[in-house]
């Protein structure tokens, strides 16, 4: 552990008592076998798409300016988790998490994969951990373990996990998705598939959109495999930059809506129209081939929304950050052989709890390391979440874009209704009660300082236990 940080852990730790290595453990599923193997999912569908916010479906917006009629309809037919979180504040971090059901932390993938010539910040107070190229090869992925239990295994879209590839987001010969267990992918591209589009409008008749190579292949895919389970894991591109549609009916009709928005928010809004429109033929794919009814369907956002586009939410923050507008996503699942439909969770829940979930659900075992916990007993008995881990997150980086509030190297943790923030650089935290500040305007810290003191403790034990890297004091920063 840096030096920096070691006087202010060991006070910390005079508050706390002896925190537990949970990071072994497994919580028993207080449940009989036949009844797991009765709802095993014939299928699972995994839809991530990339940088939308927790409040940009049109279910969990009021303001009835965002339109996302399938993902409203899948969230009526499934549960919708009011509190769910991303592994991470950034693209890389978060899918990693997710795949693995590690943190970051422990990955030592914080950040988005670079190449080992990315420029590297020297100006800055604190000196951050290296760039880090690819996620490690030696941890198995979803992929890996439910090929292991008889699924046949997709992967379509974005995987920015490796610089292997000779340009951004290629997939690469190494350490792509074929490698890491998915025996069938599609979205080799070297950039967002809709950056090389001709960029001038159409006229596309109302409520049509052009054709996508990424849904396309999806359906394709369970097409090819709808007389064998198959787990299809989708990574949407949208609606990340670059912003773009080629739909004028789509652009007019949200500036109407709204002729206040900047032409970013308006294309915006109407790239989350066509991610919609997309994951609709999905959707509608596992209807037309009868396997909706024995499909597990998860949808989730790798983070929080971009800022310079955004419309402001009910959340602090933004992708980058800690506060809840950067980490807190949409989280739907709807599995009709064991979920009742029209149902809103309020339990908390992460990306990086999918890898224990769907072990146990296909009734494998789980990795003999994980952070995230089963969901299995939630979704079949309506248990409470027995999470032996807490959720935290670690983002030791700065980030170089714009300089927004809250991308100094920090790391935060959540403990029932308490989430605490802490930041590397003047060591300090902020501590808000969420059920009662979910907007993150509160700062309790120095009100509730035996609880602040407790958290910090516990996050930093929790991080030690898995070899985090911390940023260091930059011997040339002058600091006065």
């Amino acid at each position: 552990m840096a030096s920096v940080y070691l006087s202010h852990l060991k006070s910390l730790l005079l508050l706390w008592p002896k925190v537990e290595n949970h990071n072994n453990k497994k919580q028993v599923i207080k449940l009989k076998s036949e009844e797991l193997l009765k709802h095993r999912p014939c299928n699972i569908v995994v839809i991530q798409v990339d940088d939308l916010a927790w409040h940009q479906l049109g279910c969990q917006n009021q303001s009835g300016f965002y339109e996302t009629p399938h993902l409203d309809a899948l969230a009526q037919q499934g549960w919708c988790f009011a509190q769910a979180y991303s592994a991470a504040p950034i693209c890389s971090a978060s899918r990693a998490g997710l795949l693995t059901g590690l943190s970051p932390a422990k990955l030592g993938l914080e950040f988005v994969s670079k190449p080992s010539q990315a420029p590297f910040p020297t100006h800055t107070k604190l000196l951050q951990p290296p760039y880090t190229q690819e996620l490690p090869s030696s941890i198995p992925t979803l992929g890996d373990r439910l090929a292991q239990a008889g699924y046949i295994t997709g992967f379509v879209g974005k995987w920015h996990l490796t610089q292997g590839g000779v340009s951004y987001l290629a997939y690469g010969a190494t350490n792509g998705p074929r490698q890491r267990g998915f025996s069938w992918t599609h979205g080799q591209f070297g950039a967002h598939p809709y950056a090389y589009s001709d960029r001038t409008l159409k006229d596309y008749e109302s409520g049509s959109f052009p054709t996508d190579g990424s849904s396309q292949a999806a359906v394709q895919f369970i097409r090819d495999n709808c007389h064998q389970p198959f787990y299809l894991h989708f990574a949407s591109y949208f609606p990340h930059v670059p912003l773009y549609t080629p739909c004028r009916w789509s652009l007019e009709k949200y500036r109407h809506k709204n002729p206040s928005l900047t032409k970013q928010q308006i294309t915006y809004a109407a790239m989350v129209e066509s991610m919609d429109h997309y994951i609709g033929h999905i959707l509608q794919e596992l209807e037309q081939q009868s396997l909706a009814s024995e499909t597990l369907v998860i949808f989730t956002s790798d983070h929080g929304g971009d800022p310079r586009h955004d419309i402001t939410g009910p959340y602090r923050g933004c992708k980058w950050t800690l506060y809840e507008g950067g980490i807190r996503v949409p989280f739907i699942i709807k599995w009709p052989q064991a979920l009742k439909p029209n149902q809103v969770c309020d339990q908390p829940v992460g990306g990086i709890d999918l890898m224990p979930t769907l072990c146990d659900l296909a009734l494998i075992d789980q990795p003999e390391t994980c952070d995230g916990t089963t969901l299995a007993p939630l979704l079949m008995a309506g248990d409470q979440i027995g999470r032996s881990v807490p959720l935290f997150w670690h983002f030791p980086y700065y980030h170089p874009k714009m300089g927004y509030q809250g991308t100094t190297p920090c790391a935060a943790i959540r403990s029932q209704d308490w989430k605490l923030i802490y930041f590397f650089e003047d060591q300090r935290s902020e501590l808000y009660q969420l059920e009662l500040d979910t907007a993150e305007s509160n700062d309790l810290a120095r009100q509730e300082f035996k609880t602040s003191s407790h958290l910090e403790c516990q996050l930093f034990s929790e991080l030690r236990q898995r070899d985090a890297r911390w940023p260091q004091q930059n011997p040339d920063y002058l600091d006065f």
